[in-house]
């Protein structure tokens, strides 16, 4: 029975997207486990503030890896990942299983993406790379398989050809920074790297359950977090149906403005509750969980999704990588600073200061995106770069 080109593609990237499912589990594997680990029943006795160095230390990793990872893409090879459902999985697991069958079902996740991704071939591009040109001819042919060998072999010259162009300029970190125009798409998306960080959807992610907690709830917290996630988990579809008619500048602004606006609702009541000891209706524990999830929402219509897009349509292919470092370098350390920073306010000023930290950063974010960022909707990548390089003249 043959298998088509399209299944065999459809398979690698289910499998590929395993290993996104467990960068998901990352960002929401503290949530369910705070309160046991600083409870007298904890095999790991902590106290609040050394449990926020749990949620933060993952980040020390991201230090040293992307620089390593960057180089291994281009010179052992690159094979997809994206970013999935782990955060639903971890809520949903968390809420119903002790510690350590909750770090096995974790493991169970890499486990399987490894067993099977190991049967899919590298890519043509990276082969063509490394003048192995056999091996991306068959690479090519079973990612098409079932279509004409004439057309196949076609593809296979036209990847050559640009590739070759690409290769020309060697490109190192020096001459990545000394590049007014690399130097400045970098700063652009270190930009939105900042918004989305404080937006704060991915704090709220690792702190889910102190985040709910610290109001009024209408279920108990562990379930208001898995609902949350999957209402998150619901609308990353719609950026997918908008980027290509609305534009990334237009869902970037809409995104930011709406995370600035619920941020300020979500603001308002964590300071009347904490502060002003307004006994409030339940009616009110509603809106203020229609507004965190509505900054999840708006923040899955842009700040989400699009970071990547962009970074793959500001570089070109040889900076691409390397570029990537850099930035996600930078991402460690701002996403470490935004999950103590979270932490310090809560313990000081209460959780309403995050909300109000989170709606000034994206008010920002609203103006320097509509002055800064470049629409990259409907033009080539050759368009793209010339319009860099009209700006830095």
């Amino acid at each position: 029975m043959m298998v088509s080109g399209t299944t065999r593609q459809v398979l690698a990237g289910l499998s590929a997207s395993l290993s996104a499912l467990s960068t998901g589990l990352t960002y929401s594997w503290s949530s369910p486990i705070l309160e046991y680990l600083v409870s007298p029943r904890s095999h790991i006795p902590m106290t609040r503030d050394q449990s926020s160095w749990v949620v933060s230390c993952m980040e020390f990793g991201c230090w040293v890896t992307p620089v390593l990872a960057g180089k291994l893409a281009d010179s052992v090879g690159r094979k997809l990942t994206l970013l999935a459902t782990g955060i639903l999985y971890n809520y949903i697991l968390g809420s119903q299983l002790d510690y350590w069958r909750f770090q096995l079902a974790n493991l169970a996740i890499s486990i399987l993406f490894m067993v099977t991704f190991i049967f899919a071939p590298e890519t043509p591009c990276y082969f063509i790379r490394k003048s192995q040109d056999q091996k991306a001819r068959q690479s090519l042919l079973w990612f098409r398989n079932g279509q004409d060998v004439n057309v196949v072999e076609n593809e296979f010259e036209d990847l050559k050809k640009t590739i070759a162009s690409e290769s020309k300029i060697k490109v190192t970190l020096k001459t990545l920074l000394t590049s007014w125009s690399s130097v400045r798409c970098i700063l652009l998306l270190q930009g939105i790297l900042v918004f989305r960080i404080f937006s704060p959807v991915q704090t709220i992610m690792a702190y889910s359950d102190l985040t709910f907690a610290s109001g009024d709830t209408f279920i108990p917290t562990q379930y208001i977090s898995i609902l949350f996630a999957f209402i998150l988990l619901l609308s990353i579809f719609p950026s997918t149906c908008l980027v290509d008619k609305a534009g990334r500048k237009v869902l970037l602004l809409v995104s930011t403005l709406g995370c600035a606006v619920f941020s300020l609702i979500s603001c308002v009541y964590y300071y009347v509750r904490e502060h002003q000891r307004v006994p409030l209706p339940m009616v009110y524990s509603y809106i203020n969980f229609v507004s965190i999830c509505g900054i999840g929402v708006f923040f899955n219509l842009g700040l989400g999704p699009l970071y990547n897009p962009l970074t793959c349509e500001y570089f070109p292919s040889n900076t691409r990588a390397l570029s990537g470092a850099v930035l996600a370098f930078s991402s460690a350390t701002i996403q470490l600073v935004g999950y103590m920073l979270f932490y310090v306010l809560y313990v000081t000023f209460g959780m309403y200061s995050n909300f109000l930290v989170s709606c000034v950063v994206c008010s920002f974010g609203v103006i320097w995106i509509q002055l800064y960022i470049v629409e990259t909707k409907g033009k080539s990548f050759a368009e793209i770069q010339a319009v860099f390089s009209q700006q830095v003249r």
